[in-house]
């Protein structure tokens, strides 16, 4: 397998390349992924502003939440986890074989499970009315947006 460095901010993110050796290939989805955008969001605020008559709920606040290290944070089950292994090649020529005990980075199968963690995240946020809040999530961002007085929760 190949593996390249991708230069992100102040860090290097290692990326395994899952297509060299066909993983990426015999990986199929029947879905389509879904992330929600600024559109989505534009579109709640627009809602509320137009059907909300209470002028202290208009007074909108929001930030972001992104998970820290999103993609170690998901495990891969105990069953897989065992046979699942990365070939690294030291320098020489030798490999060393590595478990994968998290979703490996550069798999299409990490990004549709990654996925639905994120959109599940994000439904029990929205599902639950009492909160009141304005979630979107962008793969590992979420975007709330709250009344005023609502920020202290």
């Amino acid at each position: 397998m190949k593996r390249f460095p991708l230069q992100q901010a102040n860090k290097v993110r290692l990326i395994d390349d899952f297509s060299i050796n066909g993983v990426n290939a015999a990986y199929g989805l029947r879905e389509k992924l879904r992330v929600q955008a600024i559109d989505e969001l534009c579109s709640y605020l627009a809602y509320i502003l137009d059907h909300c008559d209470d002028p202290v709920a208009l007074e909108l606040v929001g930030r972001t939440f992104e998970l820290k290290q999103a993609y170690r944070q998901p495990g891969v089950d105990t069953y897989h986890h065992e046979p699942l292994k990365i070939a690294v090649r030291r320098p020489g020529g030798s490999y060393k074989l590595f478990r994968v005990g998290a979703l490996p980075f550069g798999a299409v199968g990490s990004v549709t499970a990654f996925l639905r963690i994120s959109n599940c995240i994000s439904f029990i946020f929205v599902a639950s009315m009492a909160l009141h809040l304005v979630l979107t999530a962008f793969f590992d961002d979420f975007t709330v947006v709250c009344s005023k007085p609502e920020t202290t929760n």
